[in-house]
């Protein structure tokens, strides 16, 4: 969730009720780096800098019945580099900082507009007007 991700980057102690899936993998990631780091004898800080400043890290909203484990698997086993679309949409998505609710209007209509075997309106249900 958003608060246990806030509570993380705060460095604060995440309790034995909060923690979930997240907040164990972070917790595994970070050990996994801090071995990494220093079995390779790097700076901590160098690293994070060219995290910073070179790696961009962007969520992608994926259908409710798609196969995560295997979407992963065949992405991860490819080796491919993102498309230049995927790259575009994730900076466009930044500039709606913590609005996570534009954020997901602005990635519904961009998946619709990806959809080119129907009208990008029929991906969106329609309401009916008032009559009067």
């Amino acid at each position: 969730s958003n608060k246990n991700i806030q509570d993380l980057f705060a460095k604060k102690k995440i309790v034995e009720g909060d923690e979930n899936e997240l907040t164990r993998g972070y917790g595994h990631a970070k050990d996994a780096l801090k071995k990494v780091l220093e079995e390779r004898r790097l700076d901590p800080q160098s690293f994070v800098d060219y995290l910073f400043d070179y790696v961009i890290i962007f969520r992608s909203i994926l259908p409710e019945d798609l196969d995560l484990n295997l979407y992963f698997e065949r992405f991860n086993s490819r080796g491919e580099q993102l498309e230049a679309h995927e790259i575009l949409k994730a900076q466009m998505m930044a500039k709606f900082g913590e609005d996570q609710e534009m954020a997901q209007k602005f990635a519904r209509i961009w998946d619709a507009c990806a959809e080119f075997d129907k009208p990008v309106i029929r991906t969106f249900q329609i309401r009916s007007r008032p009559k009067n």
